[in-house]
């Protein structure tokens, strides 16, 4: 050993070697060290890609979303829009044939026919359902002549309860527009109108 360092030959010698082992040793840390590298960017890479392609199908299912909000708005718009017109005309119908007591075919037909069309709108297989159905006859009764004492305080009752389905459309189609839009709020329904209640129940 102590040849090594008084030999210059041999001396050079034992240095290169140690140069060329840590040289070695260096390029394998190094060699370690860029494929963990490479192997976090694969990773990452893949992490970006993943995220990108969520947010794409997440952007898809908004868009998605807001169509179908969409459609169901512009239905629910007009289904509010249908119900207060036949509540309007059969309560109209029903005024003019208990002021008047002069009722046309064309009157009844018109009263029936909404009357129907309001009965689309019923929540089936409840109360108010049956509720509805009796005070819609009872309002037909009235274009037939051929209504009692306590029509009006029926009539009253009803006019609630469409007002009610009136609401309950109103607030779906708030829901699904997802704000006050000026469609909903230009839609004020048929109000309800307390008629003779008093001298009904005297």
């Amino acid at each position: 050993m102590v040849e090594i360092f008084t030999d210059g030959r041999s001396f050079a010698t034992f240095i290169s070697a140690i140069v060329a082992f840590c040289s070695v040793i260096y390029s394998v840390r190094v060699n370690m060290k860029h494929n963990e590298l490479k192997i976090n960017l694969d990773q990452a890479n893949l992490e970006l890609n993943d995220a990108k392609n969520r947010s794409e199908e997440n952007h898809r299912r908004i868009l998605f979303a807001h169509e179908v909000s969409g459609r169901l708005a512009e239905e629910t718009y007009q289904e509010l829009t249908d119900l207060r017109n036949s509540a309007a005309i059969l309560f109209a119908s029903i005024q003019v044939a208990e002021d008047t007591k002069e009722v046309s075919n064309e009157l009844i037909y018109n009263a029936v026919l909404n009357a129907k069309k309001i009965s689309l709108f019923y929540p089936p297989g409840t109360t108010f359902q049956e509720e509805l159905n009796i005070q819609i006859e009872t309002a037909l009764s009235v274009m037939y002549g051929r209504a009692d004492k306590n029509v009006d305080s029926v009539i009253a009752a009803l006019r609630l309860n469409v007002w009610s389905l009136i609401n309950l459309k109103t607030n779906e189609l708030k829901e699904y527009n997802g704000r006050d839009d000026t469609k909903s709020r230009n839609l004020e329904p048929y109000k309800p109108k307390m008629r003779n209640l008093n001298a009904t129940n005297n």
